[in-house]
């Protein structure tokens, strides 16, 4: 984007010429409840993974927990770490909603 900017290209002309990917159609978010076909879950199995879950749980809890920490040296100052920790919750939260992945990083600053 900086070579286009510099050159001048349009956005549409490097499209044109192969240097930049076509344009997909957007798709609406309802599209995604499609990807999911919950007849091939084995719900047998669910109980035996809740161990697991809790420990995945714990682990990128306290992956946060250094995250906060870490930003807040780098930074110099310190971060109100239950107001990041809280932001990071809810992100993870939406983004298991909407089948995405989750994460630890501070998304406040």
């Amino acid at each position: 984007y900086i070579i286009l900017w510099a050159t001048g290209t349009s956005l549409e002309e490097a499209r044109e010429d192969g240097w930049v990917g076509e344009t997909s159609p957007s798709v609406p978010i309802s599209d995604l409840l499609h990807l999911i076909d919950f007849r091939q879950v084995r719900w047998d199995l669910v109980s035996q993974i809740i161990p697991t879950w809790f420990g995945m749980v714990f682990v990128v809890s306290f992956a946060s927990c250094l995250d906060v920490a870490a930003i807040s040296i780098d930074m110099g100052q310190p971060l109100e770490t239950n107001r990041e920790l809280a932001t990071v919750g809810i992100c993870n939260f939406m983004s298991g909603l909407t089948l995405g992945f989750t994460g630890s990083y501070i998304f406040s600053q």
